[in-house]
């Protein structure tokens, strides 16, 4: 097999799949790292860290938003999530019978 067909493509954060990985995105330094390298792949990324840039916000008011953008985006998939499940049919549950 080539190099192209064990290509993956990433949207967003790409999860720690490697022990070093997932030391290295548990410090804080880590998670701002994947944040940055996210940028380019992630529209809600992209839009909270041109969104605070533009409004000249420091750091911390920077990852508020960030936050409060994916929170409200989790929220919202998580809502529509449950309206999908419950607007679909449920399928009858046939039990057999004992023989009698």
């Amino acid at each position: 097999m080539n190099d192209f067909m064990d290509m993956r493509i990433h949207f967003g954060i790409r999860k720690p799949e490697t022990a070093e990985e997932v030391e290295r995105h548990a410090t804080l330094d880590g998670m701002r790292k994947a944040i940055w390298e996210a940028y380019r792949d992630s529209p809600v990324i992209r839009m909270g860290l041109e969104t605070a840039r533009y409004n000249g916000l420091n750091g911390e008011d920077t990852y508020t938003l960030l936050a409060y953008h994916a929170l409200r985006q989790l929220e919202d998939h998580a809502r529509r999530h449950s309206d999908l499940l419950r607007l679909m049919p449920v399928p009858p549950i046939i039990v057999p019978r004992e023989n009698d």
